[in-house]
């Protein structure tokens, strides 16, 4: 029974929602985005259109070298291999950034039918569709192929 003589779930009983477990360095990641949020929006946008230059280096371990530098040890990594490229657009960051201005379009998954036929639905339905997909595959394989099998209605 609960303190005020209803039954029912107890004020403040159980386990602390897990929002609340992290509320600080939730608010402290916040306050410090905040703090930098145009050299981030910049960075975004960088990384979106791409251009800049990336440098690839590939390192070794001194002893699998035909001769070791003078001052290194054969435990040392040492550098052997240098390229620097243009960074290409990232097509991810450019969608990210057009969603946050625009307005992220509807999600929708493309399905293939079993006649050969395919059709779209939103995304938030498509967790409901692997769920009558799995069923519909467990009861055939329990029933047996040719027995109709309705899917459920969870």
């Amino acid at each position: 029974m609960s303190n005020n003589g209803h039954g029912g779930a107890r004020p403040n009983s159980g386990r602390p929602r897990t929002n609340a477990k992290y509320l600080k360095p939730i608010g402290e990641a916040m306050d410090l985005i905040a703090a930098n949020l145009d050299s981030l929006v910049k960075a975004h946008i960088k990384l979106a259109l791409g251009g800049y230059p990336i440098t690839d280096q590939k390192f070794q371990l001194a002893c699998t070298l035909k001769e070791i530098p003078p001052g290194v040890k054969p435990a040392d990594m040492v550098l052997v291999e240098e390229k620097t490229r243009t960074a290409e657009p990232n097509g991810a960051a450019l969608a990210s950034l057009l969603d946050r201005v625009a307005g992220r379009p509807p999600q929708t998954i493309d399905l293939s039918m079993l006649d050969g036929s395919s059709a779209s639905i939103p995304a938030e339905l498509a967790a409901r569709y692997r769920q009558v997909a799995a069923d519909y595959a467990r009861e055939m394989l329990e029933t047996g192929p040719g027995a109709r099998v309705e899917p459920s209605r969870n």
